[in-house]
């Protein structure tokens, strides 16, 4: 048998925990994810899953002839497709959505397109390396190495900004791989902080190749693939000349980012009026040489740019370091002395600064490097080095297993510790209770590290009636109330543009929203003249796509025609008459419901003083949305106030 968190081998099962990572050995899948044992190609063993997105699950994998793990990425389009594994495999497309059978041929189409991209690099220093790819269920698979490690993005924020010429250092190997990437005519076109690994080893690898595409000899419109910050001027335009310039803005985007802390503005808005901020005047102890060559790769205009990525590292590995003034060596001495007589061993301190590496390894240490690194009462460390993360004290990971939800996130809490909840199916857990934890009990981890927390959405009294009952679709609004008139946005209407590419046209955004309500939770923000694909009708509300999140825009702000007149009315504007958070105030719990009627069936249970996200009301009824699901509770029991008083009423 094999673990299916780590992919090891298990000859001998002596318990119910994985040997080697500690995990439970015994798993459950939600219904839409292939479950853990299954076999795709005739070898490759399907895992936990690691990862979900708009348009595709990703899981552990391991390829039973190398015997090595791998992560095995799934096309899953979310709101398009349907599966039951405990039936079957294979993905059905939705019959509810118009021309959902093209947009998911031309996706599948696409994501096998990303596969063909990268597998043109074999092990390529830089660039996350395919083993495979083919099709099968009904939809397509691609085989990758398993990246140990985390996000850049992750990184930073856990560790702080990088230092200037560490950060440099650790992208040549992605500049390098990037830069044969773009002399066979291709762009990534989505590089950001979390498109990037940094690996257990410490080097970097380039992921999400989905949005690359070929730039040489273009015929056609590129299409707009935007990530707000890190994409220059030329993608918000279909008609924009996009090439090796496109990628080196992002890179210098990811690389100011990495300093700073701080996200770029937006390329559009820097073309009105352009007040993005040098490193330097934001405090960062960067080369002006340096910092001239990353500026110029964040030219708002692309003519202004470096040319090729080549050319970006050739400037960087060869901007001046700085000469040492030759009066600091003794400065150095002197302050030592007077240390050493204020019984403080700054020496010690002053040794290890010189012999200090920033990769980790030995490295000769000449007579100027060391006259610039040592300096009088110096905290800074040396250039090129990422400044040392506070050594943290570990925490040993409590045990919530079994705990009701509310409770564990209490427990998890006072521990210091992130709780980051996934419901799943159960037979033998009831709602809203913990099925299993990662890391498990005991474990050492992190201050503020986080744990997973699988939690059972399942009924166990009510199994029969609940697979009697219509599930609550994705890719519509909600349940029509029974006794009073239900919100308008539970009337989903049939649109005039079904399974088309509609079209921004706001003035600024439009706010993407969790819920066809203008107090639902945002999402993203889509920007003047971006598209999104349409997936249904909710009162005034339009369901869509929009870089690969499913929700819900305002229908007033979207048109067919890529070039329709700006609306310059709000698209962001929340409902002034209701809170977008509500508290419970029952003395135990309010019962969430299918439908707006105190006979209704029960979906869910909301704890006392737990919170809910509004959506809209029924008469008394609020239509809520709380741990993913959405129903309907009484308002008597809910206030704005998380300290209300407690009402001892039964509901």
């Amino acid at each position: 048998m094999y673990c299916f968190t780590c992919m090891n081998e298990i000859k001998i099962n002596r318990g119910e925990f994985c040997p080697y990572c500690g995990h439970p050995l015994k798993t459950q899948a939600a219904s839409h994810h292939l479950a853990p044992g299954t076999i795709l190609n005739a070898k490759y063993l399907i895992g936990n899953f690691i990862g979900e997105g708009g348009f595709g699950i990703t899981y552990m994998g391991k390829d039973l002839n190398l015997d090595v793990r791998a992560a095995v990425k799934e096309y899953y389009p979310q709101g398009l497709v349907n599966r039951n594994s405990g039936r079957t495999n294979t993905v059905s497309v939705s019959s509810s959505i118009p021309g959902g059978g093209e947009f998911f041929k031309k996706g599948k189409w696409n994501f096998l397109q990303e596969a063909r991209s990268i597998a043109k690099f074999p092990e390529v220093q830089g660039i996350v390396n395919v083993r495979d790819f083919f099709e099968e269920n009904g939809t397509a698979y691609i085989v990758m190495e398993y990246l140990e490690g985390q996000t850049l993005k992750a990184y930073i924020r856990e560790n702080g900004c990088m230092e200037p010429s560490a950060c440099i250092r650790l992208m040549l190997p992605v500049m390098d791989s990037l830069e044969k990437f773009h002399q066979a005519g291709m762009i990534h076109r989505d590089i950001s902080p979390d498109n990037i690994m940094f690996m257990k080893n410490g080097t970097l690898k380039l992921m999400d190749f989905g949005s690359a595409r070929y730039f040489a000899n273009q015929r056609k419109e590129m299409s707009i693939i935007l990530k707000h910050g890190y994409s220059p001027e030329e993608q918000y335009r279909k008609s924009g000349s996009q090439g090796p310039w496109t990628d080196i803005y992002s890179l210098c985007a990811t690389i100011y980012t990495c300093i700073t802390g701080v996200k770029p503005e937006n390329a559009l808005d820097r073309m009105n009026q352009d007040t993005l901020k040098r490193p330097s005047q934001m405090g960062v102890a960067i080369r002006p040489e340096q910092e001239n060559v990353l500026m110029k790769g964040l030219a708002v205009s692309q003519k202004d740019r470096w040319k090729s990525v080549q050319q970006l590292m050739d400037m960087f590995l060869s901007a001046p370091r700085p000469v040492p003034s030759k009066n600091r060596l003794p400065a150095i001495i002197a302050a030592a002395a007077a240390a050493v007589c204020m019984g403080v061993l700054l020496i010690v301190v002053t040794v290890n600064l010189l012999l200090s590496d920033t990769k980790g390894t030995a490295a000769s240490v000449d007579s100027q490097e060391i006259a610039q690194t040592a300096g009088p009462v110096d905290t800074k460390p040396e250039d090129g080095d990422v400044k040392p993360a506070k050594t943290a004290k570990k925490i040993s990971v409590p045990d919530v297993e079994g705990l009701r939800l509310n409770h564990a996130k209490k427990k998890l809490k006072a521990a210091g510790l992130k709780a980051d909840i996934i419901y799943t199916e159960s037979k033998t857990v009831e709602r809203d209770y913990v099925i299993s934890q990662s890391p498990a009990a005991e474990k050492k981890v992190k201050n503020k590290a986080v744990v997973t927390v699988y939690v059972s959405n399942s009924d166990l009294m009510q199994m029969p009636a609940a697979e009697t009952q219509a599930p609550i679709p994705t890719a519509v609004s909600a349940p029509t109330a029974v006794q009073t008139p239900a919100p308008e946005t539970t009337a989903p209407e049939q649109p005039e543009s079904s399974g088309k590419t509609l079209y921004c046209c706001a003035s600024e955004y439009v706010t993407l929203r969790s819920e066809p309500a203008r107090s639902g939770a945002e999402l993203a923000r889509v920007y003047s003249r971006e598209e999104v694909q349409y997936l249904g009708l909710a009162g005034e509300f339009y369901n869509v796509v929009y870089k690969g999140q499913n929700g819900y825009v305002i229908k007033d702000f979207f048109s067919e025609d890529p070039n329709a007149s700006l609306n310059y009315s709000s698209g962001s504007v929340t409902d002034s008459d209701s809170a977008l958070v509500y508290y419970c105030c029952a003395s135990e719990y309010v019962t969430l419901r299918a439908e707006a009627s105190r006979d209704s069936a029960e979906i869910g249970r909301v704890p006392s003083r737990e919170a809910v996200q509004y959506i809209s009301s029924a008469g008394e009824f609020f239509y809520v949305s709380y741990n993913g699901k959405n129903g309907y509770v009484l308002k008597n029991y809910f206030s704005e106030d998380p300290n209300a008083s407690l009402n001892y009423g039964r509901n």
